[in-house]
């Protein structure tokens, strides 16, 4: 009888719940030796834009996450975790607004792995940019979404496009993908 131990670590990211091992049972074993089914997107993400008023807008992402998961909110002042961020290329076509806003708003709670404070968002939750078009040609805009999905601790980003065509703004998602940082 052989018995499967798949040992992760992960090293170069902070997890709120660390993974040491999976112990798959005795009974799968011949199936885990062949495959491993781990659901690691444990996800969705919408993006919109809003017009506000003629040349303002706001970027909302709407992030949906399966029971039980959660992301670090970006109004967490820990440096330990890898926080929930909107990131856009310097342009000057656009002008973002200052604070990225939550809905609903995180809730802060202590963390005994760091001993400290944390913002956990643990809902479905919208997050949204002001901006402000500055010109009326044609342009592109990229812009990135990252954040660590937990209790998996598996970070992402994901890449959008901010686009005006013809006088017409509009968001498109690009990909998703595992942030580059991750070594598992």
């Amino acid at each position: 009888m052989r018995i499967l131990i798949i040992a992760i670590s992960f090293t170069a990211l902070a997890c709120s719940q660390p993974i040491d091992e999976i112990v798959v049972p005795a009974q799968q074993q011949e199936e885990a030796l062949t495959s491993v089914d781990l659901k690691i997107q444990a996800f969705d993400i919408e993006l919109d834009l809003l017009q506000e008023s003629q040349s303002s807008y706001t970027l909302v992402v709407a992030l949906s996450m399966d029971s039980g998961s959660y992301v670090i909110s970006s109004f967490s002042e820990d440096e330990f975790y890898l926080p929930f961020d909107v990131t856009m290329k310097s342009s000057s076509n656009l002008k973002f607004g200052n604070e990225l806003r939550e809905n609903p708003p995180s809730i802060e709670e202590y963390d005994a792995i760091i001993e400290k404070n944390v913002r956990f968002v643990r809902e479905n939750t919208t997050f949204s940019q002001e901006m402000k078009v500055l010109s009326t040609n044609d342009f592109q805009v990229e812009g990135e979404i990252q954040f660590m999905i937990e209790p998996q601790c598996i970070p992402y980003a994901v890449d959008f496009l901010i686009i005006q065509e013809e006088g017409l703004l509009k968001v498109s998602e690009i990909k998703t993908q595992i942030h580059s940082s991750y070594k598992p």
